[in-house]
C-alpha cells in the first residue's frame, strides 16, 4: 500500500512537471514568434542614418566612411596578434574573386612586423654600434 502511494505521488509530480514544461514551451513559442515578427517588420523599413538617436531594436542602418586599416594593424601588433585577418566588403558591381584578391593584397601591403624594441631604446641601441 505504501509503495502504491509513493508511486502515485511520483506520477502526479511528473505530470505537473510535464504540464509546466509544456506551458513554458507554449509561452516561449509565442514570445519567439512575436520577436520574429518584430524583426521582419523592422527589416521592411528603409535604413536609417547611424547618427540618428533611434532606440528601436533591429533597425537597418546606413553609414559611410573610411576604415583606417593601418591603425587596426598597429593595434593588432600592439597586442601581439598573430591570427588570421578577414576583410569583408559589399560591392554588387565587383567580381568576388577580383575583390577578394584586391582586398587581400591591400591588407598584406599595409601589414608590417611589430618592433620588439621600444622607440627610445631603438636610438640607444643604434648609437652603441
Amino acid at each position: 500500500m505504501k509503495h502504491k502511494l509513493l508511486f502515485s505521488v511520483f506520477i502526479i509530480f511528473f505530470i505537473f512537471v510535464f504540464i509546466a514544461l509544456g506551458t513554458w514551451q507554449i509561452i516561449r513559442l509565442n514570445w519567439k514568434n512575436n520577436l520574429i515578427l518584430e524583426i521582419e517588420n523592422s527589416l521592411k523599413n528603409p535604413p536609417v542614418e547611424l547618427t540618428q538617436s533611434n532606440k528601436q531594436n533591429y533597425l537597418k542602418i546606413k553609414t559611410s566612411g573610411n576604415i583606417d586599416f593601418e591603425k587596426i594593424i598597429r593595434a593588432l601588433n600592439d597586442i601581439k596578434y598573430m591570427g588570421p585577418l578577414s576583410v569583408e566588403w559589399e560591392d554588387g558591381a565587383m567580381d568576388r574573386e577580383f575583390g577578394a584578391t584586391e582586398s587581400c593584397s591591400y591588407v598584406k601591403n599595409i601589414d608590417f612586423p611589430p618592433s620588439d624594441i621600444v622607440f627610445d631604446a631603438q636610438f640607444a641601441e643604434n648609437s652603441e654600434n
